[in-house]
């Protein structure tokens, strides 16, 4: 259900591994599979479907089990698939530490494994910003990594131990912490490395809108290199495959070069998801909004227009009308967008939630 949990795990791990090497044995495991196959594989494409075709039943259902009772009632009820994956859990890897980036099991997961191993530690990293569904709070964990200072208030407000917050950042790669050869980046694209460069992420929702929006970026009045990437929207490259004939536009399909792409931009058009919201400003990058899922996104919408980070796109038809003000209007106010991400950005997060976890393990 999204690919931010899933980022977050990875970045982790990486870093752990970097800062540690092979001085412990890290696994990233997907325990939603492991509870149920089939279930986990419905319940993805069901949330991809939902979010894409009737995002207000989505936030309706969001609403709905945002509350402690329901989400120990599905832990509950799936006790018995819950006790066997655990089990395979331990059996398999006989971890010493569990870290979770993914919520819905963590009340049944964290109650099991303080049963069998007393003592050891549970810590949860929150995807997330401000809008912080309950299932998040309530197990018993040692400690809650969140991305923010915003999502900590919150917490705390929710009956969270201010002293289980950890305000550490959301873990992305760690590519973001390096510099990177932007002129190569952007010649490599066929892209001219001396003018400002757009970053456009499709969604995987309306294709329609899609290449409305991209061919608005494209061709009203531009001075400016493109970078489109499709990514995991395959049906969308054959209606944009076109427009890498157009000077100074570059089409992307899948690419594992995010990070370089996004250090190499100067903005970033993209959906409100957790990761890559973090990402961009890890990279302090601004952005336009073009869709925010409801429910869990409008907490990290909310946190653009806060500290603004960026612009929420409209809704409709007035969004695409209004794009190109909105790139004149943060072209214009650079510097102040620019400002206002180096207060948030935390590129070294990952690090710094493996040298907590490191702690906790050694203690």
């Amino acid at each position: 259900m999204g690919k931010g949990h899933v980022s977050a795990s990875r970045a982790t791990k990486d870093a752990l591994m970097y800062l540690y090497k092979d001085k412990y044995n890290v696994e990233v495991v997907d325990f939603f599979g492991m509870v149920s196959k089939g279930f986990s594989d419905s319940t993805s494409k069901a949330y991809d479907g939902t979010v894409k075709h009737t995002p207000n039943f989505y936030k309706a259902f969001f609403d709905w089990t945002d509350e402690a009772w329901k989400v120990k009632f599905i832990n509950k009820v799936n006790y018995i698939s819950l006790s066997v994956a655990f089990n395979k859990l331990l059996k398999k890897y006989n971890p010493d530490i569990i870290v979770s980036t993914f919520p819905i099991w963590d009340y049944g997961l964290c109650k099991l494994w303080k049963k069998k191993h007393s003592g050891s530690k549970f810590i949860n990293i929150i995807t997330d910003s401000i809008s912080i569904h309950k299932a998040w709070l309530i197990a018993d964990a040692d400690y809650r990594i969140v991305p923010n200072e915003d999502t900590a208030k919150v917490l705390v407000k929710r009956g969270v131990d201010a002293n289980k917050i950890k305000i550490l950042g959301f873990p992305v790669n760690l590519e973001f912490t390096a510099k990177v050869d932007r002129p190569n980046v952007l010649k490599f694209l066929n892209l001219n490395p001396k003018l400002f460069t757009i970053l456009v992420f499709a969604t995987i929702g309306n294709n329609t809108r899609n290449l409305r929006l991209i061919e608005k970026v494209i061709y009203e009045n531009r001075d400016y290199n493109v970078i489109i990437v499709s990514g995991r929207n395959d049906t969308l490259m054959p209606r944009i495959e076109h427009l890498k004939f157009e000077k100074n536009v570059a089409i992307l399909g899948w690419t594992t070069n995010v990070p370089q792409l996004m250090l190499s931009s100067d903005l970033i058009i993209t959906k409100a998801g957790g990761a890559t919201v973090m990402e961009c400003i890890a990279a302090k990058k601004p952005m336009i909004i073009t869709q925010v899922i409801p429910g869990q996104e409008e907490g990290n919408a909310e946190l653009i227009k806060k500290h603004n980070l960026g612009i929420i796109l409209e809704k409709g038809k007035k969004g695409i009308t209004n794009l190109n003000d909105h790139i004149k209007n943060i072209r214009k106010d650079y510097n102040k967008y620019e400002t206002a991400l180096k207060k948030q950005s935390k590129p070294e997060a990952a690090l710094h939630i493996a040298k907590l976890i490191v702690s906790e393990l050694e203690s």
